[in-house]
């Protein structure tokens, strides 16, 4: 059979290679600084430029977010979000121009503020004073350089540029284990091969860590596994596994 153009929606098939591309640049990151999908992440950027494409994310947001398991996306066009902007003399241009003051000249023009940085990166000029005389600079004087703020990890396209921001607290630290403990007992469901209404109980013996982890998120745990019960032992039987560095022995039993 031959398809009916006519279904085609253009422009919703463009929003979802916006969200697509997104995705692919977050996991890309994740897994590039091996960072499990399971670990929920306190926050995205998105950075763009394009008002149109704004809209498709913002509208989209929540795709995005449940996508990369990521509790909060912030989207901006501006890039003092992702990075520490600082300036430095471009001994090119300025060398010949200055002479014996390009070395008090570089001093000042690093120490330039993120407004007259900005006015550069738009096109302007901007003065300073440097021994007693006003000094033009053009944005081809000075050199712009980025460094990536501490715990944001960045990915970029020509049309976007991604950042995660990896801080994680003690919150986020403890679904993330539970996420993994999940994980582990539905494995361990399908070995056991109970069907997919069969309701358990889980016992487990782990670290403190665990075991907080554990009890902050035993309702979580129980609903996505079905368990109507889910506590520590001292003694359990079932499997040994390892939970983002930690050593945990999960037992699961049918429940009649």
């Amino acid at each position: 059979p031959e398809a009916d153009s006519s279904y085609r929606d253009i422009e919703l098939e463009k929003q979802m290679d916006l969200v697509l591309s997104t995705v692919t640049m977050g996991r890309a990151l994740r897994a590039k600084y091996q960072l499990k999908i399971r670990q929920p992440l306190p926050k995205i950027f998105l950075l763009t430029h394009d008002p149109e494409a704004k809209n498709v994310l913002e509208n989209l947001a929540d795709l995005i977010t449940e996508e990369l398991n990521i509790k909060e996306i912030v989207i901006t066009p501006d890039e003092k979000e992702l990075v520490n902007l600082s300036a430095k003399a471009n001994f090119k241009t300025l060398g010949r121009k200055l002479g014996k003051k390009m070395k008090i000249a570089a001093t000042a023009i690093a120490e330039l503020n993120l407004d007259e940085i900005r006015k550069l990166q738009n096109g302007d000029s901007i003065t300073l004073v440097i021994d007693g005389d006003n000094l033009g600079l053009a944005p081809e004087d000075v050199l712009i350089q980025r460094q990536e703020k501490e715990g944001l990890l960045v990915e970029t396209d020509n049309r976007l540029t991604v950042a995660l921001d990896t801080e994680l607290s003690e919150d986020l630290i403890q679904e993330g284990f539970a996420r993994e403990f999940v994980n582990k007992v539905q494995n361990m469901r399908k070995e056991m091969d109970l069907a997919v209404m069969d309701r358990i109980s889980i016992s487990f013996q782990g670290s403190a860590k665990l075991n907080d982890a554990l009890e902050n998120f035993t309702d979580f745990v129980c609903i996505e596994t079905l368990a109507n019960q889910l506590y520590p032992t001292e003694t359990p039987g079932g499997m040994l596994w390892d939970l983002n560095g930690e050593s945990c022995k999960i037992n699961v039993e049918q429940d009649t």
